[in-house]
């Protein structure tokens, strides 16, 4: 985890960070901005999944793709940001599974103590691979975004044992 002094509290992350700067020339402006928030801060969980993940898009499109990052609750909390990825105000954001619970039974699995012995148990049922999940998984994620009205791309480990 990156500690809070290597990342500036007032904006998105730089290159002291270790978030990749982009691939090749930068256009002058991203061709694509897309709004993401969470309510942790910039070093909580939360916080820095979504600069990793804004860093690596970055990078790969060369800069085409960028976002305005929203940390700390900036655009509301959990439900609140709910509301904005089904009305299109919010194009992703990184959300507490229990807090999907009102929208979709399906994580509930994944928060069940003791539903795994190990966190390996839990990547094994999650993920295929490194970068493909399970079946299973898949349809999982399909069913609760079906459920929630937007799409969910993952989630994160939060085993229970």
């Amino acid at each position: 985890m990156i500690s809070p002094s290597r990342i500036a509290a007032s904006g998105p992350p730089s290159a002291a960070s270790g978030a990749p700067q982009g691939k090749g020339p930068t256009p002058a402006a991203a061709q694509h901005v897309f709004t993401m928030g969470c309510v942790d801060s910039w070093w909580g969980g939360q916080g820095y999944i979504i600069q990793r993940l804004a860093g690596a898009v970055n990078y790969d499109t060369g800069g085409a793709i960028s976002f305005s990052i929203h940390p700390s609750g900036e655009l509301g909390d959990e439900p609140v940001i709910m509301e904005g990825l089904k009305d299109g105000t919010i194009d992703m954001a990184a959300l507490s599974t229990t807090k999907l619970a009102p929208l979709t039974k399906v994580f509930t699995v994944l928060d069940v103590p003791f539903m795994f012995a190990a966190p390996a148990d839990m990547l094994d049922f999650l993920y295929a691979s490194p970068t493909k999940h399970t079946a299973a998984f898949e349809a999982m994620l399909e069913q609760a975004g079906k459920d929630c009205k937007f799409h969910i791309l993952t989630v994160s480990m939060t085993v229970r044992i």
